[in-house]
């Protein structure tokens, strides 16, 4: 995907390794290509969307990397605008947003990725079949 005038992805097969041994990947990457790979990948990849509390606090936070020219400034909260609006249009259906985390307090918002993890985890359809089958045998 292009962000910010850079092109990004993802490899599949370290992704495809993760996946056959059971371990859970967090990517952090923008919701085009997040809703890219759970187009790809949709009984295993959940989206969660972390969204600043404010514009103000975004911009806050923006400035705060570092130098930054007004126009990658400006660039960043065009990014950003779009990027809401992708939310709001594929929130909560298939193939869209799962989770919308406002990231207001670093600790919540990551106690709240650690609850999502440990949920979607117990999914029904994440559950292996030999352990249904083992289970339905007791």
């Amino acid at each position: 995907e292009e962000v910010h005038g850079n092109l990004y992805g993802t490899p599949r097969k370290p992704l495809e390794q993760a996946r056959k041994v059971g371990h859970d990947v967090v990517l952090t990457i923008d919701i085009k290509g997040a809703l890219n790979l759970k187009g790809k990948l949709p009984h295993h990849t959940v989206v969660v969307f972390f969204a600043p509390p404010s514009k103000e606090i975004m911009l806050e936070r923006l400035r705060g990397r570092g130098h930054m020219e007004a126009e990658d400034l400006a660039r960043r909260l065009d990014t950003a605008r779009s990027e809401y609006q992708i939310v709001l249009a594929r929130a909560a259906g298939v193939g869209g947003v799962d989770y919308f985390v406002v990231n207001d307090v670093w600790q919540e918002s990551c106690s709240a990725l650690r609850g999502i993890l440990f949920s979607e985890r117990l999914r029904f359809e994440r559950i292996r079949s030999e352990w249904l089958g083992a289970l339905c045998k007791v």
